[in-house]
């Protein structure tokens, strides 16, 4: 049970550290003066670190356990969250975004590890609640950090606001802790080349490469 009130938490805060900052751009912009290139490099920070950070997070899992890497992912987010908003360099900003969308990068790769290795009579339900939470979390901070940043005055608060959520996003990783897991290395039983040469290989690539097309 705890386990699985960790993952539904940790779900949920794979994707405000990313999607919170396009609703109040132009404020961020205004305040720390960004140019048309500085942002979007802001903007591509997610982008980059799922796929440099996100690859080695299956090597950290193995060398350092799951449920480690788990909870130093959501400390990298509050960490991250917090400090951008506690900045007035721009490039600073830039830095703690690094932070934190590595953490949820980090985090994103692992979920279905933490599925696979704790739920594997039920994949599917737990699948469905992690996904779920992360479509809530994604929705709400979408919808709730302009509001929250004009009835606090500040765009900071509105994107600082998430980091206390991620805080608590933390609990339950403390103790999960001390049995900690580390996941076996994959093995490959169906080559790339195998892959290649099916039709449903090709449809699930374009696929998932529409869907990444449409998220972009």
């Amino acid at each position: 049970i705890l386990l699985l009130v960790g993952l539904t938490l940790l779900a949920f805060n794979l994707r405000p550290a990313a999607v919170s900052v396009g609703p109040v751009l132009s404020e961020v912009r205004a305040d720390l003066g960004f140019s048309d290139v500085t942002a979007g490099i802001l903007t591509s920070l997610p982008v980059a670190a799922f796929a440099l950070v996100g690859a080695l997070a299956p090597w950290l899992a193995r060398t350092f356990g799951l449920h480690r890497v788990s909870l130093a992912s959501l400390v990298a987010v509050v960490a991250g969250l917090l400090a951008r908003v506690s900045t007035h360099d721009q490039w600073l900003f830039l830095l703690w975004t690094l932070v934190a969308v590595s953490g949820m990068a980090c985090a994103n790769v692992l979920a279905p590890s933490l599925v696979k290795l704790h739920f594997p009579t039920r994949i599917g339900t737990a699948t469905a609640i992690y996904t779920t939470s992360l479509a809530v979390g994604l929705t709400l901070s979408l919808t709730t950090t302009v509001p929250i940043s004009e009835a606090a005055g500040s765009w900071r608060i509105g994107l600082g606001v998430w980091a206390f959520v991620a805080l608590l996003a933390i609990a339950p990783w403390i103790p999960l802790v001390a049995h900690d897991r580390r996941p076996g290395p994959a093995v490959k039983t169906i080559t790339f080349s195998q892959v290649a040469r099916t039709r449903l290989g090709w449809a699930m690539a374009g696929f998932f490469g529409v869907q990444s097309a449409i998220a972009y």
